[in-house]
């Protein structure tokens, strides 16, 4: 986009700004919400709330304070309404800015100032507080928008990973492409150096494509780039490592890929407080550091962006990811660049620097390595300064494991080969590299299989000389002495160093005074140079390589060493520790001094003491010391071989019992994966629970409408009797007639019987309808009664499951504290048979190992609340159903019931007034052919004139009888049923 386009797009987004801006206001900071803003940066809320209580007081209504937000229309209009303001107001100047009013639970979204707000909260005694708000309508544009969102006032800057990530969002590598908004974010990042020298080298480590995609794989990753510095890019780039800096960075990705599970929308989730307490941490293999950590996980402290299991689970990937390693970050990859370096520029002494600098070190090592034609080659490892073994290797690996040996050589001697620099400046000179520890260097390169004129230059060289010439010029300066013959004088000195005799490995003391360290080891970068001494004699391919032993309570420096060594090379490469052939040791003066030198040196020696006055006798003294000092040494040889094969017992029981404990801590695992199964069943037993619930639910809600159906349903059996009752008099008022109709009697008895016989047909229907009802509601709760039962059975099956790990981690911990005091005592008993010998070499034997502390969670139990709220439902259910029924019986029969003071009331009506009972309580009525005899009784035992009965009908309505309709009816009169009845038997 041109120079112009850039103006465009930023006139235009300023003047829709301007357009959609509402007004200033102040609003309560309880009602303020950041939904776009990252996790709290806790740093950045430290530096506000000294900078706030340096002012001495908080401006909340300062244009660099402010904060933007959006409002809708009409949440705007009634805030306005319960403020008593106008729009007109909002937009009107003034040192004190309106007070706006929301409703109770309305959150205001502001656009960023999240840092501020809670810095203010620290700070701020006000019972109220309230901060100045820039409004926006909520039509805003995306564009200008995301362009108020990435606004830094008085927060602090952007650091070198957002520079990063937005840059890439908006190249469209991230996320969508939008030119104008990458163009800002360029102009940021050059501003926010003098010489612009972090964007140029931004732009020089996309230039490298390797490098790029290494960096750009930590996309779903972004808390990760808390971590980035663009100062040390070209430091980086120029080292020539590039394979060695691209295995970290994946071994980084790697890491935290394992840690989620490979699930991206999870590591979305990663906060960089979290990045900063689990770095360089290994709760795997520190027990000290596993307990801090767990702390911070079940709390939440850290990894808060997930539930509980999610952490858990989280938690367990991670311990097993550190087991042989620290957590890496990018923090840690720019540290270790400082150690790196050192021993890059010791590499760099045994390869040509070639014009074609984009060539990294591993090329130039491979083009000058010779290679042989076998399928296995024989492949020379180096165990100890001294000594070399021999195994045979694939003709793959072959490269690598040299490769890797001048890389661990250099790192264990780049104290000793520091690289001479110009000096423009008059300070202190750097120390001089030695130059035997250089030779050395370079005979294992050229003893390994490389061969570059660079190695057969130091090689041809003689590190004695080298040493008598500086010797010479720094006694005696050349300025201010000269020597008669300076060959003559470096060759006298050469054969007085030839004199010195080789120290045996097994008597070398060289770390003997750093075994007591008081101050922990540095995570990363160059370490202490006491905890590098110490180390040294353990930074040999097959000691990197062994297992070593986990969960000890201190990190020590050489799992550090270790941990850096394999992140820049990994562990891919298959070395053959334990089927290494010992060799012949080849010391490192043999490289100096050929076997014709020791002869020729040995036989000038034995020449000389012949000249000697007395020199017979004091070379017989010579030898009878000698072989008093090999007799000696035989001894000591013999009591050595006894206390190795002592000691060799020991590490066998040794490492019997750390089988038996590691087989221990796998049941453990097992244990605790079983645990976790179970509490995840248990999340599926919860969930079971309220779904049944919710079907409970339902079914209460049917079993009323069957209640509300079976109302309606007397309703209608009222309705039907009332106009049966009607039929019955408008019948018996046609009969008082005088006009004799004979065809109309009969048409009225057809009526009369097709009226009873659809009587008892809707009896019938609503026989059966009453009768299915019952029964669904019966099928209803014998399936409600199983499942309670059902999930009785299964909370008693978890509780017992539970219990039982319980017991088995009780008796595993015993077994562990057991296995523990019997390390203790033969810790002793090493120690104790060690110190016998005078002169033996230590063995040392770990101090034993401790079990981790079991970082469980306890099982939730379901609680007996379900079962009793199902015993409630089904009882109120029973109660209710039976309620009911009996309501519905006493409305009918409250419906139907004579009068308290008629004294004679007709047996046809008791009868009549049964069956309706019957039919409305439990739809099951006497027979039919009762009628009759019923009929026969009324005409005997009613007697004329008896007053009419009035017939109230009720409905039991949210408790209470309320009257629906009342009737009057004489006694005295049959009804219309009867006489239908009466008319058909006399038909027949």
């Amino acid at each position: 986009m041109s120079r112009g386009g850039f103006q465009a797009v930023s006139r235009r987004i300023s003047a829709e700004k301007t357009i959609k801006y509402v007004g200033r206001v102040e609003v309560d900071i309880q009602s303020l919400e950041f939904p776009n803003s990252e996790s709290l940066n806790k740093e950045n809320v430290e530096r506000l709330v000294r900078l706030f209580r340096g002012q001495g007081s908080i401006s909340p209504g300062d244009a660099r304070n402010r904060i933007p937000a959006v409002i809708d229309e009409a949440t705007l209009q009634t805030a306005l309404t319960a403020s008593g303001l106008t729009r007109d107001s909002l937009l009107c100047g003034g040192a004190k800015y309106p007070r706006l009013l929301f409703q109770q639970g309305f959150r205001l979204e502001c656009l960023h100032g999240g840092d501020r707000v809670q810095a203010s909260k620290k700070v701020s005694r006000l019972p109220n507080p309230h901060w100045g708000v820039d409004l926006f309508t909520a039509d805003i544009s995306d564009e200008a928008k995301r362009d108020l969102i990435e606004e830094y006032s008085s927060e602090k800057g952007p650091g070198d990973g957002v520079y990063y990530r937005k840059i890439r969002e908006y190249q469209g590598i991230f996320g969508e492409q939008h030119p104008y908004l990458e163009h800002r974010w360029w102009a940021r990042l050059g501003a926010s150096s003098k010489s612009e020298s972090k964007k140029k080298q931004l732009e020089q480590l996309w230039k490298h494509s390797n490098f790029a995609a290494a960096f750009d794989a930590f996309q779903h990753l972004p808390a990760l780039y808390c971590g980035l510095r663009l100062s040390a890019i070209n430091k980086m780039i120029s080292m020539g490592c590039h394979e060695e800096l691209l295995s970290f960075l994946r071994h980084t990705k790697d890491f935290w890929y394992h840690v989620f599970d490979g699930d991206e929308s999870a590591m979305e989730k990663l906060d960089e407080d979290t990045v900063l307490a689990v770095q360089l941490k290994a709760p795997g293999a520190c027990e000290k550091e596993a307990r801090t950590l767990y702390a911070q996980v079940h709390s939440g402290c850290i990894f808060g962006g997930f539930n509980e299991t999610a952490r858990n689970r989280i938690w367990l990937r991670l311990c097993s990811a550190t087991a042989d390693c620290l957590a890496p970050s990018l923090y840690a990859f720019f540290e270790n660049l400082k150690y790196l370096q050192a021993a890059a520029d010791c590499m760099r002494r045994l390869v040509p620097r070639k014009a074609n600098r984009s060539m990294s070190m591993r090329r130039s090592f491979e083009e000058n390595f010779l290679i042989e034609d076998a399928d296995e080659t024989k492949c020379i490892i180096q165990t100890s300064w001294s000594s070399f073994r021999t195994t045979q290797t694939p003709k793959a690996d072959g490269f690598d494991i040299a490769y890797r040996q001048l890389w661990l050589y250099a790192l264990r001697e780049y104290q000793s080969m520091p690289i001479p620099r110009q000096q423009k400046l008059a300070i202190a000179e750097t120390r001089h590299a030695d130059e035997v520890v250089v030779f050395r260097f370079a005979c294992l390169a050229q003893k390994l299989g490389f061969n570059t004129d660079e190695i057969n230059s130091l090689v041809q060289r003689s590190p004695d000389e080298a040493i008598a010439r500086r010797l010479l010029t720094t006694a005696r300066k050349a300025n201010e002495f000269e020597f008669e013959d300076m060959s003559a004088s470096i060759r006298s000195v050469t054969r007085i160093l030839s004199t010195a005799q080789l120290i045996s490995a097994q008597t070398s003391t060289e770390e003997d005074d750093v075994d007591d360290i008081a101050e922990p080891p540095l995570r990363c970068g160059t370490p202490h140079a006491a905890h590098h001494t110490r180390d040294k004699p353990n930074m040999f391919l097959d000691k990197l390589h062994e297992s070593m032993d986990r969960h000890s309570s201190e990190l020590t420096s050489f799992f550090i060493q270790r941990s850096i060594y394999f992140g820049y090379f990994g562990q891919d490469v298959d070395v053959p520790v334990a089927s290494l052939n010992a060799t012949e040791s080849v010391h490192d003066f043999d490289y100096i001094r050929t076997p014709g030198q020791n002869l020729a040196l040995a036989s000038a020696r034995g020449q000389r003491l012949a000249q000697t006055p007395g020199g017979e006798i004091h070379e017989q003294a010579l030898r009878s010391r000698i072989d008093e000092r090999e007799a000696r040494l035989a001894e000591l040889m013999m009591k050595e071989q006894q206390l190795a094969a002592k000691s060799e017992q020991l590490q066998n029981e040794i490492t019997a019992r750390n089988t038996r404990v590691l087989t221990l801590r796998d049941e453990e695992q097992d244990a605790l994966v079983r645990l976790t199964g179970l509490q995840r069943e248990e999340a599926e037993q919860v969930l079971r629970l309220e779904t049944l619930q919710s079907d409970e639910q339902e079914r209460q809600s049917k079993m009323a409408q069957i209640e509300q159906r079976g109302a309606n349903t007397g309703e209608e059996i009222r309705l039907d009797l009332l106009g049966t009752s009607e039929n019955w008099q408008a019948g018996a008022a046609s009969q008082e007639s005088d006009v004799p109709l004979p065809d109309r009697d009969g048409s009225s008895q057809q009526e009369g019987t097709s009226q009873v016989e659809q009587l008892l047909a809707e009896e019938e229907r609503l026989r059966a309808l009453v009768a299915d009802l019952i029964l669904q509601a019966a099928r209803l709760d014998d399936d409600r009664q199983s499942q309670v039962a059902s999930m009785a059975a299964v909370e008693t099956q978890h509780r017992a499951a539970v219990e039982e790990l319980v017991a088995k981690e009780s008796a595993l911990q015993n077994k562990i504290q057991q296995l523990e005091a019997i390390l203790e005592r033969l810790q002793v008993r090493l120690n104790e048979t060690a110190e016998q010998g005078p002169s033996e070499q230590c063995v040392s034997v770990d101090g034993g190992v401790q079990q981790p502390s079991s970082l469980l969670g306890t099982a939730r139990e379901v609680p007996d609340a379900a079962r009793c709220d199902g015993d409630e439902i089904e009882e109120s259910l029973a109660v209710s159903g039976h309620h009911n029924r009996l309501a519905l019986e006493h409305m009918v029969r409250q419906a139907l019931h004579s009068d308290d003071e008629v004294s004679i009331v007709s047996a046809a009506t008791k009868t009549l007034s049964v069956r309706r009972q019957s039919a409305a309580s439990s739809f099951v009525s006497e027979p039919v052919d009762e009628l009759e005899a019923t009929r026969q009784d009324s005409g005997q035992n009613l007697p004329t004139g008896t007053e009419k009965v009035s017939i109230v009908f009720k409905l039991l309505l949210d408790g209470e009888w309320r009257t629906q309709h009342e009737l009057q009816v004489d006694p005295a009169e049959p009804s219309a049923v009867q006489r239908a009845a009466a008319k058909t038997a006399l038909g027949e």
